[in-house]
């Protein structure tokens, strides 16, 4: 399959000698968490583009607040001055594919970047489900709605290393089962973005995974 095609040619020399294509403005979903913030906070410093933070406003606390307070507690700086020209906050969950609808490229050739994602061992309900996956096929039908590059953060990597982890220490199974819920939803968001290569051939996708060495 083309996927697979693809991934062969995932390395590390293929990074350093790929062309370097422009970000143009970035659309982040994710920013709050630590991944997420980091990459803010580097795009804030070292891009000129503007930047689109998807968040989720919290009961008293709008969306911007939350990103305010965020990279204060990070950075010593809540980048006030920015919000508003350099930074814009859309108020949404990924989880929601009508809040993306809503929100269309105000320029051509975004790129998307996806720090979103549940990294807890287990939760309530389909709480991990609707973010590792329904996160991953909203912006993927964003990105193809909008002609959009996707940079995609996979999570499977750090929920299967975690589980290794647990079973060389004699963690009982029952604790290890919860666990494979990350995992499996870590692997099903990825494999949307498989299934949906031949769809993103315009729209080009880099997919890194979190914790390979």
């Amino acid at each position: 399959a083309s996927i697979h095609d693809l991934l062969s040619r995932n390395t590390t020399e293929a990074f350093l000698n790929g062309e370097r294509l422009p970000l143009g403005d970035v659309f982040l979903a994710g920013g709050t968490g630590y991944l997420g913030s980091h990459v803010l906070h580097e795009l804030i410093l070292h891009h000129e583009g503007k930047l689109y933070c998807l968040v989720r406003p919290a009961k008293e606390q709008s969306g911007e607040d939350r990103l305010k307070a965020t990279l204060q507690a990070y950075f010593g700086d809540d980048f006030t001055p920015l919000f508003g020209k350099r930074i814009s906050v859309i108020e949404g969950d990924a989880t929601d594919g009508d809040i993306l609808q809503g929100f269309r490229a105000p320029a051509p050739g975004m790129t998307v970047i996806n720090c979103a994602a549940s990294v807890k061992h287990f939760a309530k309900g389909d709480a991990i489900e609707r973010v590792n996956v329904g996160t991953v096929r909203n912006l993927t039908a964003w990105c193809e709605a909008n002609g959009a590059r996707l940079v995609h953060i996979s999570t499977g990597r750090v929920a299967d290393i975690i589980v290794a982890v647990m079973a060389e220490s004699h963690i009982d199974n029952a604790t290890i089962f919860e666990m494979l819920q990350n995992l499996q939803f870590s692997v099903e968001g990825d494999a949307i973005l498989n299934t949906k290569h031949d769809a993103l051939a315009a729209c080009p996708l880099i997919f890194p995974q979190i914790g390979r060495g």
